[in-house]
């Protein structure tokens, strides 16, 4: 799945992902990536739980924990800054 980000928490590194089919996931990036809004974003972003991720904008490989799926634009503002 592809996706590009909508929004960033940096406070716990949960990262907001606009995916091709409209629906958005929030994944934890686990380790010192480069993520910003509008990267566009591929991999196993669709599926909660641990995965690998590809970052095209920084050309650099993440491991992810994703944590919420198949979520609305609104959904995602109360998910990613409670």
């Amino acid at each position: 799945m592809k996706g590009v980000v909508v929004g960033i928490n940096n406070r716990n590194g949960w990262v907001a992902v606009k995916l091709s089919n409209d629906e958005c996931s929030i994944f934890e990036s686990l380790g010192g990536y480069s993520v910003e809004v509008g990267d566009v974003i591929s991999g196993e972003i669709d599926d909660v739980g641990s995965g690998c991720a590809y970052n095209h904008s920084q050309e650099e490989e993440m491991d992810i924990m994703v944590e919420f799926i198949s979520l609305s634009l609104s959904q995602v503002k109360g998910k990613l800054f409670p």
